[in-house]
């Protein structure tokens, strides 16, 4: 392709294609060891187009901004492929799972070709937010908005791009994560009895164990023992993939109810006999639950509205607050509440679960007036 240089502008050229006359710059700079480099960018339509682009590279190198300029070709997926590679040794299991995932699923795939440098927030939403919001929860595309805006800040840091231009992406409000009232939970808990076994299954073990979703999901039925009458949690099911529990301490046995361990076992009956309907084997290998995460939390908002319980007023997450409140609430040990959820300190146990219970009020002025014998 021949480069015909326009009188006007000393950096400027201008080429012949297909599609008419197009204009390019190509300006020359040099390093702060004396290595000569050049900056040059074509599809421009006009010369001053051109000239304009040029600027701001001459501008960059008059401010010594040269490891952005040299880096301003580099593409989202090379820059989060970096910056994982990078960062990967400082996470925790559960977060270098996290952004495996969310760079490989969604990242990559909507963006990864897109310059890094140039990429603005109009066409970041239109490419990245909008597409995920279509059928992955609000709370979700958040998550994966602020995994990556922790690559982008990463490349300000290193001086691969001046500033980051995506903040400002708003999000619906995720509801507040509350424990059931006790009123609530009474009508959930006899919804659940008219519920599909499976449902019944999956929420009563939330309620009675305290266990994250995802750890529910990751469940095998080798992690299960009905006659010790005790629950292994090993792993966890994030963004679709198993993995591990979100810190070490979420590795743990806990004991489950007599009430627990009877659903337990007509759910694996039941299981047994669709899966040698559909020509299956359920063994000890094989996931308890296979629903996946989307599908159970339209199972709880349908659970909430048969209950006639407000459906934005609670969350999943909800029954792993009820759990730890009440049993905080009952006087039960923060050391043993926090064994039983997985956390490696208790007072991060009662920073988060131990607060006021609705309808305790009355009961504790009842119990003051009783010990004061007044």
């Amino acid at each position: 392709m021949k480069l015909t240089k326009v009188i006007k502008y000393n950096n400027v050229y201008s080429y012949v294609t297909n599609k008419g006359t197009l204009y390019a710059f190509r300006y020359p700079y040099y390093d702060s060891l004396g290595n000569r480099h050049e900056k040059q960018q074509r599809g421009f339509s006009s010369p001053m187009a051109a000239h304009k682009a040029e600027l701001q590279v001459e501008m960059q190198v008059a401010n010594d901004e040269l490891s952005a300029l040299e880096n301003s070709d580099i593409t989202v997926k090379e820059w989060s492929k970096k910056y994982y590679e990078m960062t990967k040794a400082k996470w925790r299991p559960s977060t270098e799972q996290h952004y495996h995932v969310i760079i490989n699923r969604y990242v990559i795939p909507l963006i990864g070709d897109k310059k890094l440098s140039k990429l603005n927030r109009m066409e970041y939403e239109y490419l990245f937010i909008d597409p995920q919001l279509k059928h992955l929860k609000s709370s979700t595309v958040k998550t994966c908005h602020t995994m990556f805006m922790a690559i982008v800040n990463s490349a300000v840091a290193n001086d691969v791009i001046p500033r980051n231009r995506l903040h400002g992406v708003k999000f619906k409000p995720t509801p507040k994560r509350r424990a059931f009232s006790e009123t609530d939970l009474a009508k959930i808990n006899d919804q659940l009895k008219q519920s599909s076994l499976a449902d019944h299954t999956f929420f009563m073990l939330l309620e009675l164990t305290g266990m994250r979703d995802g750890e529910s999901l990751g469940l095998k039925w080798s992690d299960i023992n009905l006659k010790d009458k005790t629950i292994s949690i090993k792993h966890s099911l994030s963004v679709g993939e198993l993995g591990p529990t979100k810190t070490p301490a979420g590795v743990r046995t806990i004991s489950i109810p007599e009430t627990l361990v009877k659903l337990l076992k007509e759910y694996r009956l039941d299981r047994k006999k669709v899966g040698m309907k559909r020509g299956k084997i359920v063994g000890r290998n094989s996931f308890v639950f296979t629903f996946k995460k989307d599908i159970m939390y339209k199972h709880f908002k349908t659970l909430l509205e048969n209950a006639n319980v407000e459906k934005d007023k609670y969350v999943v997450y909800s029954f792993r607050h009820t759990h730890a409140t009440l049993l905080i609430g009952a006087g039960v040990s923060p050391v043993d509440v926090a064994k039983r959820l997985g956390h490696s300190d208790p007072s991060v146990t009662l920073k988060n679960y131990a607060h006021a219970i609705e309808g305790n009020d009355q009961k504790d002025a009842e119990l003051f007036a009783k010990i004061a014998n007044v």
